[in-house]
């Protein structure tokens, strides 16, 4: 409550003359004094006999508090390879419900110029009718224990995943192995599905991250696996026919490149059903893929709103090499963002990208580091989005930080992004699905698991020349540029060649 003018002047005059009256004095302090609140609860529970207890007291009567006991639990994954090279491995866990995950060396890097998109187009239709069950009994199953079944596909693999309470364990692991099987791909389900890929196809055309990401692909691979499209272009779909998907499905669902995977799941009831559910599985090992990294330039004009999305890139370290770590460090170290990043004050705040690109020059919409990393290679760059008039000092930009990468390191900056990198990992493997991702493709990957201790012992012992020798290894390959938008500012790939030398 604010004083009044009268009062302030009363207040003023008694200050000076010594003469403030009583009166006076009581008014100001029943003004300057706030009366008593009293909440919602204080009306609701004013009759109430229940005595008020403050949360920092023990309220009377109740019992004393009784400790409980935590089960313990295992985190070593158990593992179990069948004799036609099926693996199954499993993890235990305190939560009481089981996530189950079928990995399959299976995506644009196992295909050939005749089925490339084919196992993308294969995640639209994944749980349609089988040789047992239609499409709807699939769909009432699944809904009726709790399941979320789902299906995803990238340059690498294929994944089939469910989340459901462990009594259920058993219907999930049958029916992933019914569609893998059995699948019968109706002639009108096959109509439906590539109605609603085209309709895919169309809606991505319009989504810059997924375009830019098939564009770097094919400018770095060229013609090798990965330098095709994730996607199934429109011209090949009608080439899917019924036989041709059972002979795919077949073919490339065989024991040696799959891997079935739970987390809070028995390992042996998960052994004993993926015995049963995949009883038909073949023991072909499949043709492992060869990429040849050649660098080069693709671009793509289209609506974007006037800006240009630039991505430029060189190829690093595979899955297996000794420097994937290093590398993950130096993408923590670079980092970027957005010019309105979310998630709050300081996000990334001191990754390079930030502070040397976003921090300094007003006309940048955004830049990020990123990484696409396969069995025998891997791209590593800057994607960046700017005006299209800007797209040729963008590249100027972004060639700088690139090169700059190879010089020495700060160990402040790289003990800070040494802990951002752990951090990342403990926090992501604290979500199931990541969790279940992590146990399965480092499965399918390496034939063993390591654990996030034992990543982040590797984290700790990467030293600044260990990221100076990634990084100049990096820079001594020929540079990959990928762009999509308003392009015609974007330079030529001789003009960022010749400033490499």
């Amino acid at each position: 409550m604010l004083i009044s003018r009268t009062t302030k002047q009363l207040l003023n005059h008694g200050r000076c003359f010594g003469t403030l009256s009583t009166e006076v004095s009581a008014s100001v302090d029943s003004l300057a004094s706030p009366k008593p609140q009293f909440s919602v609860w204080d009306s609701i529970f004013k009759n109430s006999s229940m005595p008020r207890v403050p949360l920092s007291e023990v309220f009377p009567t109740a019992p004393s508090a009784q400790g409980v006991e935590l089960s313990s639990y295992s985190t070593v994954p158990e593992t179990t390879k069948f004799e036609n090279g099926m693996r199954v491995i499993t993890l235990e866990s305190p939560i009481p419900y089981s996530s189950l995950g079928v990995f399959v060396d299976a995506g644009t890097i196992w295909e050939d110029p005749i089925n490339n998109g084919v196992s993308h187009f294969l995640q639209t239709i994944a749980f349609k009718s089988t040789k047992h069950r239609s499409d709807y009994a699939f769909a009432h199953d699944m809904l009726n224990i709790g399941a979320n079944p789902g299906c995803v596909t990238n340059r690498d693999h294929t994944i089939y995943s469910a989340d459901v309470l462990p009594e259920f364990v058993p219907a999930v692991v049958s029916a992933f192995g019914d569609v893998i099987q059995n699948h019968l791909f109706h002639d009108s389900e096959l109509a439906t599905a590539i109605e609603k890929y085209l309709e895919l196809l169309k809606d991505m055309e319009t989504q810059p991250d997924v375009q830019i990401m098939e564009a770097i692909h094919e400018a770095a691979y060229g013609s090798s696996p990965l330098g095709r499209t994730l996607y199934c272009k429109p011209d090949m779909l009608g080439q899917f026919s019924t036989d041709f998907l059972r002979q795919h499905m077949k073919s490339t669902f065989t024991g040696p490149r799959m891997v079935v995977a739970g987390v809070g799941v028995p390992h042996g009831e998960l052994v004993a059903l993926s015995q049963d559910a995949f009883s038909d599985i073949g023991n072909e090992p499949g043709t492992i893929p060869e990429n040849v990294y050649t660098g080069g330039e693709s671009r793509l004009r289209s609506e974007s709103g006037g800006l240009a999305h630039i991505a430029l890139g060189f190829e690093s370290v595979d899955w297996s090499h000794e420097d994937l770590l290093p590398l993950c460090v130096l993408q923590t170290m670079m980092g970027g963002g957005g010019s309105f990043s979310a998630g709050g004050p300081g996000k990334g705040m001191y990754s390079r990208l930030y502070e040397n690109i976003l921090n300094t020059y007003g006309w940048v919409e955004s830049a990020n580091s990123f990484s696409s990393i396969f069995s025998d290679t891997s791209i590593f760059g800057i994607y960046a989005v700017v005006e299209g008039a800007r797209a040729s000092d963008m590249i100027d930009v972004m060639l700088r930080e690139l090169i700059e990468m190879a010089s020495p390191v700060n160990s402040v900056e790289l003990g800070r992004a040494k802990n951002a990198l752990k951090s990342a990992v403990y926090m992501q493997l604290e979500t199931r699905p990541l969790q279940l991702e992590d146990l399965g493709k480092q499965y399918i990957t390496y034939d063993k698991v390591y654990s996030a201790h034992e990543i982040a012992e590797k984290i700790d012992a990467v030293t600044g020349p260990d990221i100076q020798r990634v990084a100049t290894n990096m820079l001594k390959k020929p540079v990959s540029l990928g762009s999509w938008g308003t392009v015609q500012h974007v330079p030529r790939i001789g003009k960022l060649q010749r400033t490499l030398g």
